[in-house]
């Protein structure tokens, strides 16, 4: 079931919540930060982590130059997807 999991869940709990909060005029987030920053204070219980989309492109960077090696690409063992595993109880 795609799109069901508990972190899906989290992330509509936070966007219900402000925007409840932003209906109630008690917040007017228009940028991203500021949306973070607006549901860090709404809902305390749950941790909230920004980052902007240059820190995004930094890790990114570096995780590209781990995969690829003398300008290829790693790739798969052959014949690894061929073969499934399917366990019964």
């Amino acid at each position: 079931m795609n799109g069901k999991g508990c972190i899906d869940g989290i992330g509509g709990t936070i966007k219900c919540r402000v925007l409840e909060v932003s209906r109630a005029r008690k917040a007017d987030p228009r940028t991203l930060l500021e949306f973070a920053n607006d549901a860090k204070k709404i809902c305390t219980g749950i941790n909230i982590l920004y980052e902007s989309e240059e820190q995004t492109e930094v890790v990114k960077a570096k995780l590209e130059e781990m995969w690829v090696t003398n300008s290829q690409e790693i790739k798969g063992m052959p014949g690894t997807k061929k073969s499934t595993l399917l366990s019964f109880l």
